[in-house]
């Protein structure tokens, strides 16, 4: 036992230079909405963007406000120190955002390994939720799904780990998915599933089911404080989510997807055919382990997601630190079928297992040092180059965005046009100039002018054209015009 510890400490070491790694290069969002609902709201407050350059959500007033706030307060807070540097505060968001999620994978480590009769299966279990990719991608990201999932975990273990909790872990408890719900509003179905499960199948007395309640409910009192300092006036964001995106369907103008995409899509996106151990898995967990709180827990957020009609997998997210515990009772129960040298003794298994952890070592070096969002880099080329008041002319896209823009990295006074409203672009007195475009005829035109600041690939990339790739990629160049 004292090797396996042993073992486990050495495992997180490695993951934590892995994920201070993976904040370090995951720049950028995996969703427009984790910027656009977060970081763009911030930058209302922090007085980098109007009201009119937000998101339609804005003006229904139907987003929380609590993780805009957190943004605002440590811009502030660096501010003090000179260190107001938009990209340094999404980094140390993203570093917050890992190391929170390194200590729920500890205490759901600390929770469940023991639940494990094999020890091969322990060693995986511990592996697994550090290193899975997805979970390695996610855990990082400062984004609703990943802080109300981590959240709703911290809660969730506050609660097992003692089999008699005392009222005051009820509290907390309660105050941990209430938090994790002010964030996001989807996670009320984990809540509900887990309360009913400690009504039902452990029969906690219902006056300290009570107690969590009222935890619960003073945090949403703390989000709808918050949600007023944001939008200025008194206003119910849990309302007004529920009243437009699923009473009035407007979320169902994102489009449509048939009941089984979470399933499809998880075995398409999470690399086939090594994703199936994944939806075996939560199939598994459901039939053979039904009144596990686990269970309990998943299947009303799940169910419900099934049914409505707008499904993205992200929306999935907040059950992913779920997922190493799930694959875990799925494997030792293999191995208690088949026997324990069934990975060694049969050629197939022995090989998936093999190529399954080639294939994820593979995926946890991409997304260690691949951005989230590969524009980003766009966007930190323009914050290093303007030094002053710039204008920024541009063709088909905005490098700053389509449609709304990137305000919380943009610098202040800067104008932004479409060139082709000028024959000819001049420098300007007093200003910095600089051009976006997909056209090599205005890059060999303002080229010999200019600086060439930015361009979607480096140029030694581009001398591999293999297959002809780059002829069948548009690049986006970013020129500033020197002033002669």
């Amino acid at each position: 036992m004292e090797r396996t510890t042993f073992t486990t400490k050495k495992i997180f070491l490695i993951g934590l230079v892995v994920y201070v790694i993976t904040a370090i290069f995951s720049l950028g969002d995996h969703h427009h909405d984790e910027h656009f609902q977060i970081l763009e709201f911030a930058a209302l407050k922090l007085g980098l963007a109007f009201e009119n350059d937000l998101a339609w959500e804005y003006h229904f007033q139907m987003r929380p406000a609590l993780q805009p706030a957190m943004v605002v307060v440590l811009y502030r807070f660096l501010a003090l120190f000179g260190l107001a540097n938009p990209f340094f505060v999404a980094f140390l968001l993203r570093l917050i955002s890992a190391i929170m999620s390194l200590w729920v994978i500890k205490l759901l480590v600390d929770l469940y390994q023991k639940e494990f009769k094999h020890d091969t299966v322990r060693l995986w279990f511990v592996v697994m939720s550090i290193f899975i990719w997805i979970s390695l991608y996610n855990n990082v990201r400062f984004s609703s799904e990943n802080w109300s999932g981590n959240l709703f975990m911290l809660g969730f273990v506050w609660l097992m780990q003692e089999k008699k909790p005392k009222l005051r872990t009820y509290l907390i408890g309660g105050a941990l998915f209430g938090l994790a719900f002010v964030i996001r509003y989807q996670v009320a179905l984990m809540v509900l599933g887990f309360g009913l499960w400690l009504l039902i199948r452990r029969k906690d007395p219902f006056g300290k089911l009570v107690l969590m309640a009222l935890g619960f409910l003073g945090m949403f009192g703390l989000g709808v404080l918050i949600d007023r300092w944001f939008y200025g006036d008194w206003v119910l964001t849990t309302w007004n989510y529920l009243k437009w995106n699923i009473l009035a369907d407007r979320v169902s103008t994102f489009g449509i997807e048939p009941w089984y995409y979470y399933i499809t899509q998880t075995i398409v996106d999470a690399v086939p055919p090594f994703s199936l151990i994944y939806v075996v898995s939560f199939l598994w967990m459901i039939i053979k382990r039904p009144m596990s709180a686990i269970t309990w827990t998943i299947l009303p957020f799940m169910v419900v997601h099934f049914i409505i009609g707008h499904k993205e997998t992200r929306f999935m997210f907040p059950l992913l630190a779920f997922m190493p515990v799930v694959m875990s009772y799925f494997l030792d129960w293999v191995l208690d079928r088949y026997g324990a040298d069934f990975f060694s003794r049969n050629k197939i298994a022995y090989w998936f297992k093999k190529l399954f952890w080639v294939t994820n070592v593979v995926m946890v070096i991409i997304v260690m040092f691949r951005p989230a969002n590969n524009t980003i880099w766009r966007e930190f080329a323009f914050y290093k180059a303007i030094k002053k008041p710039a204008t920024v002319y541009y063709d088909k896209t905005s490098p700053f965005g389509e449609g709304l823009a990137y305000k919380f990295y943009m610098r202040p006074n800067v104008e932004v046009f479409p060139y082709e409203i000028m024959d000819t672009i001049l420098p300007e007195p007093n200003r910095q100039v600089f051009i976006g475009t997909t056209d090599l005829k205005m890059v060999d035109k303002y080229l010999p002018h200019s600086k060439l600041i930015y361009r979607s690939y480096p140029e030694w990339m581009t001398r591999f054209n293999v297959n002809g790739w780059v002829d069948r990629t548009t690049l986006y160049y970013v020129l500033e015009l020197k002033d002669e």
